[in-house]
């Protein structure tokens, strides 16, 4: 937290968040929540874990809000589902500047095909689920998104192999522009109201002699 989110969130120019949302319980997704309720104690916080001992709101249906510039709807897990590891990450759909953005955390295929049996609307940009795995982004799920970019946040050498080869191919067979974070660096998109979205990353904007080079697809 003190090293990545924090400088993050000052770079910013923003004193702290409007709203922490922890996906599930898996530790590369919530081994910083208790550092982030140390720094910023007054934030609203959602959370799907399965200890009690934090007493955080869950992230479930019914959970949506709004802060005047970007609106933000849950679309998975409803409150009644008990705690499943990742199929019980938050989905996040998020509406700003004329462009949507889909957050689905670690689902699977199953909460995919659920989304879509729920009519899951087009969105603009997809943050790949399950950082990119076999067991998710089915050309259902992508069929009913209909996203012309994603974004994979896989580490670099991970040792799962993230992302899959079979996902890529399925990606690039549908024409969707897809760019890895173990490829590229830490990834960042700026839109505009007419969806022309700036794409960066962090090893071509910041290369240096001592950095690992950038994928040669990486914008």
């Amino acid at each position: 937290v003190d090293s990545t989110l924090l400088p993050h969130i000052a770079a910013s120019g923003h004193r702290q968040p409007g709203r922490i949302i922890i996906s599930h319980g898996d530790l590369d997704h919530a081994v910083g929540l208790i550092g982030l309720k140390r720094h910023f104690p007054s934030v609203q916080y959602y959370a799907n874990l399965r200890s009690a001992r934090h007493p955080i709101p869950a992230c479930t249906i019914g959970k949506d809000w709004s802060d005047g510039t970007a609106s933000f709807e849950v679309l998975h897990p409803s409150p009644f589902l008990p705690y499943l590891g990742n199929v019980s990450s938050c989905v996040l759909s998020v509406k700003a500047d004329g462009a949507s953005i889909l957050l689905p955390g670690d689902i699977d295929a199953s909460v995919e095909a659920r989304l879509v049996s729920n009519g899951l609307n087009q969105h603009d940009v997809l943050v790949a689920a399950h950082h990119g795995s076999r067991t998710s982004s089915t050309r259902e799920f992508l069929g009913s998104l209909r996203p012309q970019w994603v974004l994979i946040p896989a580490g670099a050498g991970n040792r799962f192999g993230f992302p899959h080869g079979e996902t890529l191919a399925r990606y690039q067979n549908m024409g969707i522009h897809a760019f890895s974070v173990s490829e590229c660096g830490a990834l960042r998109m700026r839109l505009s109201d007419r969806f022309d979205p700036r794409i960066e990353s962090a090893r071509r904007s910041r290369n240096a002699v001592w950095r690992w080079p950038a994928a040669e697809d990486c914008p």
